[in-house]
């Protein structure tokens, strides 16, 4: 069957095979290891996805180094202690129109990251009635990070899974 959808080239840009692989069920944990990863990063950060909130903690647990929590603030220390990192986002046009009503719009996003290498792109290559549903980030080439669980608000969990953890609480109030 994989012959048949992997066609390198036409419905892939290339195949090959990963040394290692980890499955991560829980944001908590996602964003702990996705954060240890980008202060790894030293060239190119992607991070494509159908929602982003800049305001978020990715490190609601406040694990106390000198990181900042907040994911905009986060990445803009990123690309001022590393000077020839990148970073790219990549949003599905569509799914901005949610964010209009939370003050998370492609210009709010812009303002709070406003490093010359920090990009933000909104993807509107699809057919009428298709959504850009992924949710990836790769770092260096080297580490993807392929799944389901977006950047933003309410995502944050632990395997506790409990009704009202006021880590997972929007960052407005």
């Amino acid at each position: 069957m994989a012959d048949v959808i992997l066609k390198t080239g036409e419905t892939c840009w290339r195949q090959a095979q990963a040394e290692r692989f980890a499955l991560i069920a829980d944001a908590a944990d996602y964003f702990a290891a996705l954060r240890a990863a980008m202060i790894r990063a030293e060239k190119t950060i992607f991070l494509i996805g159908w929602d982003f909130d800049l305001r978020i903690p990715l490190d609601p647990q406040n694990h106390g180094d000198e990181w900042p929590r907040k994911l905009a603030d986060f990445l803009n220390a990123l690309v001022k202690r590393k000077r020839g990192l990148e970073i790219r986002l990549l949003q599905w046009n569509l799914g901005v129109f949610k964010t209009l009503a939370r003050g998370s719009t492609p210009l709010f996003i812009l303002g709070m990251v406003g490093h010359r290498r920090i990009t933000f792109k909104l993807d509107h290559a699809h057919p009428l009635g298709a959504a850009h549903h992924q949710k990836i980030v790769v770092i260096d080439d080297a580490l993807a990070f392929c799944g389901g669980i977006d950047t933003t608000i309410g995502r944050w969990d632990t395997r506790s899974h409990l009704g009202k953890d006021k880590r997972r609480d929007s960052p407005w109030g």
